[in-house]
């Protein structure tokens, strides 16, 4: 199995056991929630009468029964009787959507929300009310009255309860507890986000459009969480504004989670799908924002329209998604992963949410809490982490490659000293930071006459043995030992002075004289060069290229010296 196959078999399956572990998770949290049901009264709703539109219903268990379609402006009422004993810091608990709502006891009125705001014809809000009960009204009849504000805005009552206790709040949001964590977390980890990126961006002057769509994806499915568990409707005690972020949040998910895998590499013919889908999304967000702040039409009324839209758009995503897959690399297969599995699980959310509120109850409190979108939340951040892992690592291994490839263009194989280029690079770097420098060059002497004699191995031993006796000699970190092409070597010194220089080329001929006796019982080659010193003061103007051309000369006087020294030994 190749190395690339390694990775992404671990990386799908640390995704697979983060994924398995998160929905046990839940689940078990979740459905652990009940244990608290001691603290309602336990009976209560258990049998209302309940009048909708002058129609009568008797002995009804309010948490089975399901309303029909409702109009603008419908009136429901709800009777039932109060426990018999009351502790003195009961509150009633309810939960409404798009709603006016009065509660009496007998015939005390003890709390109204939403009358005034219904006569002005602004939104109604939707959340939890909660009212306290005296106890001396205990045995009396509960009264509910509710006008709906929208269409089809009150179709069941999923809570509505008495507490024994004063910190209702508490005991109300208990089982959405872990769903308002994950909310805060994902609000506070995509601003972070958006901000790191807009931040990078200006200092940097790059922008990764998907990073920063995904950490808005992430901060809008947050509120939108926090919204949908009526938690943040508690807290600022504004439940229009609430109910206007819980859909404003969530119609722009859609539009920015879009984005996001748009940002993906497509083909022309998907990009321009994606463009398509997106514009004829930015017009429906356009009338329904429109409609909402001209008070002909509010956010929860477009609903079904949204649904529609997402549905048929997220259907698109999925196509393009697995249309583009295996054109992909590893890490863009990993972000395609988790964007198709986010996207089946929001059209899968959607289709649940409509048959259970318009066909048939079945999974309200996994709906309720919104597991699907939580899940598919999570995914999207789980698949944009590794992905960047992956793509972390494989630029690592590119960038490995990299060195390897520089080490072979400007490394010798022969002699493993740096080639011309780098000596090239070298002397441009001295030169652009006024830097002063020495040159020395070097050509072997006998070099044709090992290759005549002795063959072109030979030739190669001697231009390594003496690349070895310069390695040894100019080590030092301002030194720099090159073979400048063929027989010819280049050693480019920093900060030394000529003195010291002189030291220098002494050690060179005695690292030769040793090597030479090694090799003496081999044949009869020996290593010998003529060099040539200059330095970057005798030459005005700054250019490398005449302090080369002077330590050449030098070097070419000095190998028709050392030819006149060895013509007059054997004469």
């Amino acid at each position: 199995m190749t190395e690339s196959n390694t990775i992404q078999r671990n990386m799908k399956l640390i995704f697979y056991v983060v994924i398995v572990f998160y929905i046990l998770l839940v689940f078990t949290y979740f459905f652990k929630a009940p244990n608290i049901e001691d603290t309602w009264y336990n009976d209560f709703g258990k049998s209302c009468y309940i009048k909708v539109n002058g129609k009568y219903y008797s002995n009804v268990d309010i948490s089975n029964f399901r309303f029909n379609t409702l109009y603008k402006n419908s009136d429901v009422i709800i009777k039932t009787r109060l426990p018999k004993k009351l502790n003195s810091s009961s509150n009633f608990v309810m939960h409404t959507w798009y709603s006016a709502i009065s509660v009496y006891a007998g015939k005390d009125k003890l709390y109204s929300y939403g009358y005034k705001l219904s006569k002005k014809h602004n939104m109604v809000g939707s959340g939890y009310h909660f009212v306290g009960v005296p106890h001396q009204y205990e045995g009396k009849y509960l009264t509910v009255k509710i006008k709906t504000s929208t269409y089809n805005s009150f179709r069941l009552i999923t809570f509505f309860k008495i507490c024994k206790r004063s910190n209702c709040a508490y005991y109300t949001f208990y089982g959405s507890a872990y769903v308002i964590i994950v909310s805060f977390f994902l609000i506070i980890f995509g601003l972070t986000g958006c901000f790191g990126s807009v931040i990078f961006s200006t200092l940097f002057g790059y922008f990764d459009g998907y990073v920063f769509y995904v950490f808005l994806a992430a901060f809008l499915s947050g509120l939108w969480e926090n919204c949908s568990s009526y938690f943040f409707h508690f807290i600022c005690k504004d439940y229009e504004l609430g109910t206007f972020l819980e859909f404003a949040s969530l119609y722009l998910l859609v539009l920015v989670y879009i984005t996001a895998v748009s940002k993906i590499k497509n083909d022309k013919v998907h990009s321009k799908i994606f463009y398509f889908a997106k514009i004829t999304y930015i017009i429906f967000l356009a009338i329904a924002f429109t409609s909402h702040f001209l008070k002909i039409k509010f956010l929860p009324e477009f609903l079904p329209y949204m649904h529609g839209f997402t549905v048929i758009e997220l259907c698109i995503v999925l196509y393009i998604i697995t249309k583009n897959y295996s054109k992909q690399q590893l890490y863009e297969k990993i972000l395609l992963w988790g964007c198709a599995s986010t996207t089946f699980l929001g059209i899968l959310q959607i289709i649940l949410f409509n048959i259970e509120r318009y066909i048939v109850k079945f999974l309200y409190k996994v709906l309720f809490i919104n597991v699907l979108v939580i899940l598919a939340s999570i995914i999207l951040l789980l698949s944009f982490f590794i992905s960047y892992i992956v793509k972390i690592y494989h630029l690592e291994h590119y960038e490995r490659e990299i060195d390897v490839l520089k080490r072979y263009a400007f490394k010798d194989n022969l002699t493993k000293l740096d080639n011309r280029e780098s000596a090239t690079r070298i002397l441009i770097n001295l030169v652009q930071n006024n830097k002063l420098y020495h040159v020395i060059m070097f050509d072997i002497n006998n070099l044709k006459l090992a290759n005549d004699m002795y063959g072109h191995e030979r030739g190669d031993k001697l231009i390594k043995d003496f690349a070895d006796c310069l390695s040894h000699t100019f080590s030092n970190e301002k030194c720099e030992a090159v073979r400048y092409g063929g027989d010819e070597f280049l050693v480019i010194l920093r900060e030394y002075d000529d003195e010291y220089i002189d030291k220098l080329l002494k050690k060179l001929q005695d690292y030769i004289d040793l090597k030479n006796l090694q090799n003496k019982d081999k044949d009869d080659v020996i290593i010998s060069a003529a060099h040539g010193v200059a330095k970057s003061e005798e030459i005005a103007g700054n250019k490398y290229a005449p302090i080369l051309e002077l330590a050449d000369k030098r070097m070419y006087k000095n190998k028709v010296e050392m030819k006149k020294r060895m013509h007059l030994q054997f004469r």
